[in-house]
């Protein structure tokens, strides 16, 4: 059986190494490669006001010997148009003496006008092309696109590579998930009770910035939100993220600490009527301790200190809830979906407006866990 076996393995190597080195142009030289690093989709109006494609490509080219170090690096170096993706593929290869390759990509931006037009045709050329890469991250971005891609960042080959440490790295703060990806937006845009949000960029001082969330009805971008409504949104809609709480008078009196954030949704319907209440657990570690003083001796002082947060943020909590419901109108918590596993999918036509009719509630506990790296709180 084992010489079988090992039959078989050499036979299918054998196979392998003849496809991979037979001269008919399978095997190309990395000179001749165009390796995508990003990918960005605006909208843009032709000479007779309708609207079309423009897809920027930010892309690696390699220098003799494919030296990474030697290739020429321009952070965009081709922008086709057409009336449809497709065409826009086809038209790009018309001006390059290269072969893309596609899989490599690290992320894809789209234009405000192009995410606010709809997403809807990019999802579903991604879904079919099998060499896309599922995990490249997705972002929405002030302006066009292809402004981004054309940035030049010190110490960084594309600004694609440098967009893409920025998104990935998210999630150490702020209460961002870790998932802003291409097979998120796949699962989210269509899904019952499901909604989908990106990072929202600008050009800050010359570099991208983050500075908010788009929110999404189905495929087409309604809403930016500042990083202050983003970081409650975050608390109420992620489970196990992390971020920073905090209580402070001014700049010389506050206490921080960096949280982690845990959320349960439970959901009861009374009639046509639904009823959500979201549990937020923060385990707390102090960072800077400038108001509470006696808090590592005194345990009176951490359960103020707990309370005092548990306040504020319920506050904030409430205060961002009433907004999703009366000026946004979207269900960006996805709370629609607890209610549809629970009472029965394709029953709701518009999640979107039930959640923004209902009653909801936010408990928010909080347990200061450590102080800083050397001191544990000891259990009462």
């Amino acid at each position: 059986m084992f010489q079988k076996h090992r039959l078989a393995i050499t036979i299918i190597t054998v196979i392998g190494l003849l496809l991979l080195l037979r001269p008919d142009g399978i095997v190309v030289p990395v000179e001749k490669l165009e390796i995508i690093a990003g990918i960005g989709q605006d909208m843009i109006r032709n000479d007779y006001g309708e609207l079309i494609y423009q897809i920027s490509i930010s892309r690696y080219i390699f220098g003799q010997g494919g030296n990474r170090e030697a290739a020429q690096t321009q952070s965009v170096e081709k922008v086709s148009v057409g009336d449809t993706l497709p065409i826009t593929r086809e038209k790009g290869q018309l001006n390059s003496d290269k072969k893309f390759i596609s899989a490599l990509e690290k992320i894809v931006l789209f234009g405000e006008q192009a995410a606010t037009a709809g997403i809807g045709p990019s999802i579903n050329l991604f879904k079919v092309n099998p060499l896309g890469n599922d995990y490249a991250w997705v972002v929405v971005c002030k302006g066009q696109a292809a402004d981004m891609l054309k940035l030049q960042i010190p110490g960084f080959t594309t600004s694609a590579d440098y967009l893409a440490g920025l998104i990935e790295n998210l999630k150490e703060y702020n209460f961002f998930a870790p998932d802003y990806t291409i097979m998120n937006m796949y699962v989210r845009v269509g899904a019952e009770g499901r909604s989908l949000v990106l990072p929202y960029l600008e050009i800050v001082d010359g570099k991208p910035q983050v500075t908010g969330m788009s929110l999404f009805k189905q495929d087409k971008m309604v809403r930016k939100i500042d990083m202050n409504e983003v970081k409650i949104m975050n608390m109420l809609r992620e489970n196990n993220v992390r971020g920073i709480v905090e209580i402070d008078k001014n700049a010389f009196q506050y206490t921080s600490g960096y949280a982690k954030s845990t959320r349960k949704v439970s959901c009861q319907k009374k009639g046509d009527k639904y009823r959500f209440n979201i549990d937020v657990d923060c385990a707390v570690e102090i960072l800077s301790n400038l108001m509470f003083k006696g808090m590592e001796e005194e345990h009176g002082e951490i359960k103020d200190f707990e309370q005092a947060i548990q306040e504020k943020y319920e506050i904030l909590c409430r205060e961002f809830i009433r907004k999703m419901q009366i000026e946004y109108k979207v269900d960006c918590l996805e709370l629609g979906r607890v209610a549809a596993a629970k009472y029965g999918r394709g029953k709701v036509k518009d999640w979107d407006e039930v959640v923004s009719n209902s009653d909801i509630e936010v408990n928010i506990k909080v347990k200061v866990e450590r102080f800083g790296r050397w001191y544990k709180l000891k259990e009462e």
